[in-house]
């Protein structure tokens, strides 16, 4: 009698256990990407440009050649050498 009726919504219901394990495994999938290698070097060589070089310009210049050189490339040439192989 009370459905539908303004002011007396349905209660919020929890995740079933369906839903909980979609989102642990987001999560999982998240922190697994983020803490990758290729990631984490990038970043670390973006905080080295930028303490070392003496102008933004400068970080910005060397950030970006460490990064392509030290993270994209190798992951492009893995990619390449893997689906040459399969």
């Amino acid at each position: 009698m009370g459905e539908g009726r303004i002011g007396h919504e349905q209660p919020h219901q929890r995740p079933g256990p369906a839903g909980r394990r979609r989102a642990a495994h987001r999560l999982a999938r998240l922190v697994t990407e983020v803490l990758a290698p290729a990631p984490l070097a990038a970043a670390l060589l973006l905080v080295v440009a930028w303490r070392s070089a003496p102008t933004l310009a400068g970080a910005v210049a060397w950030g970006l050649l460490a990064v392509l050189s030290g993270s994209v490339l190798p992951i492009c040439s893995s990619y390449a050498g893997c689906a040459a192989a399969g």
